[in-house]
C-alpha cells in the first residue's frame, strides 16, 4: 500500500487522488489518534493500494501541497468536542470547515483550518473532504492511550473505508483487519 510519512520533501505528490491524513501529538496519549489509525491501516489493510495513507504527525504547513493535490482528503485527529471519551463524529465538506473555525482548537486543528484555508484562495480545495474525529479521554503527557480510544481506533479505520468507498466507487467496506490491534502506542 502505497504511504508516506513526514518529512514531506520525500512526499511523492502522484496518486493523491485519495488521500487518508492522520494527525495527532503521539506524545499526548489519547491525541495520537489519528496517526495510530493510518499506522493500523497500513498494517492491517497492505491490499488496499489506491489509498495515500499518510502519517502527519503533528501537522505541518508543508503538507499544504497534499491537501491541495488530494481529490478525496479524510483527515482523521481527536478533537475535544464536549461529548462522551470515544465518540467518533464525522465532520464533511463545509461541517469539516466549520469545525475548524470553534475556539479552542489543538495545534493541529488550527494548522489544518489554515491549510484549508490556503486550499481555498488558491482554488485548490478538494473535491470532497471530511475530518474524523475522536473524543479523547485524556490528553496529557504520555505514550499510552484510554482504553476507550485505543479499542475505537478499528472502527475508526473502517469508518474512514466506508467514506472513501463512498466518494470513489471502490468497494473497499469489506477489507478485514488482517491482526489485532494492539492497545500500547505502535513503534516509531
Amino acid at each position: 500500500m502505497p504511504s508516506q510519512n513526514l518529512p514531506t520533501q520525500h512526499l511523492s505528490l502522484q496518486n493523491l487522488d485519495n488521500v487518508i491524513l492522520g494527525i495527532g501529538n503521539k506524545a499526548l496519549s489519547d491525541d495520537a489518534a489519528g496517526i495510530k489509525v493510518v499506522r493500523y491501516m497500513l498494517k492491517n489493510f497492505p491490499h488496499i493500494s489506491s489509498l495515500q495513507i499518510i502519517d502527519g504527525g503533528n501537522l505541518t504547513y508543508e503538507l499544504t501541497t497534499v491537501l491541495e493535490s488530494a481529490q478525496n482528503l479524510l483527515v482523521i485527529d481527536a478533537a475535544k468536542l464536549e461529548q462522551a471519551p470515544g465518540t467518533i463524529t464525522l465532520f464533511e465538506g463545509t461541517q469539516m470547515d466549520e469545525i475548524l473555525k470553534r475556539p479552542r482548537r489543538n495545534a493541529n486543528e488550527t494548522a489544518l483550518a489554515d491549510m484549508i484555508e490556503i486550499a481555498r484562495l488558491a482554488k485548490k480545495m478538494p473535491r470532497n473532504r471530511a475530518l474524523l474525529t475522536i473524543e479523547p479521554k485524556k490528553t496529557s503527557w504520555g505514550n499510552r492511550m484510554s482504553a476507550c480510544v485505543s479499542k475505537a481506533i478499528p472502527q475508526l479505520a473502517q469508518n474512514a473505508l466506508t467514506l472513501m468507498s463512498q466518494w470513489t466507487g471502490t468497494d473497499w467496506q469489506e477489507a478485514e483487519p488482517s491482526a489485532p490491534l494492539a492497545t500500547q502506542q505502535a513503534p516509531t
